[in-house]
């Protein structure tokens, strides 16, 4: 019995999920997929996590890569909401650069997670554009944060 509890809960989800994603209008960056790309599409809410709630269901939308999953969450009008990259198939280890978006599609906040941490400098934007206060997260010295990010190397040393 809890068996069918539970199979019909996920088949009420997943129609939801479908009826959710037939309705949006999406931009065809988003739309597009590559033909070997098996996507997988979730109902999360505005914290991310799984959801039966359709009054604010937002769609995850993501998809195995080399690097680990590629993720983008959108809103039912269209609106990117979310994008980035996990090493987990669970999603619970942010790693790669991230975008966050405010819900009319302006950009929210851009940086770069390694290992589920933040790192680097995160640019963030009020909902009407302006840039705001950039944050640093994780730097120790400015040398260790040019390397970090790409923007100073360090020679290899080669015996002779």
């Amino acid at each position: 019995m809890k068996a069918l509890a539970t199979l019909t809960a996920y088949l009420i989800v997943q129609l939801a999920c479908a009826q959710a994603i037939a309705s949006l209008t999406l931009p065809a960056e988003v739309r597009t997929t590559t033909p070997d790309a098996t996507v997988q599409r979730d109902l999360v809410g505005a914290d991310l996590q799984l959801t039966t709630d359709l009054t604010e269901a937002l769609v995850r939308e993501r998809r195995a890569t080399r690097q680990g999953w590629e993720v983008r969450v959108i809103a039912a009008d269209g609106t990117l909401r979310m994008t980035g990259t996990y090493k987990d198939e669970e999603l619970t280890i942010p790693h790669g650069l991230f975008a966050y978006h405010h819900p009319d599609g302006n950009l929210e906040s851009a940086g770069r997670y390694v290992s589920g941490l933040k790192k680097g400098v995160w640019q963030r934007y009020a909902p009407d554009g302006t840039p705001l206060a950039e944050r640093v997260y994780g730097a120790g010295s400015y040398k260790d944060l040019e390397l970090q990010l790409g923007w100073a190397t360090v020679a290899e040393v080669v015996p002779r």
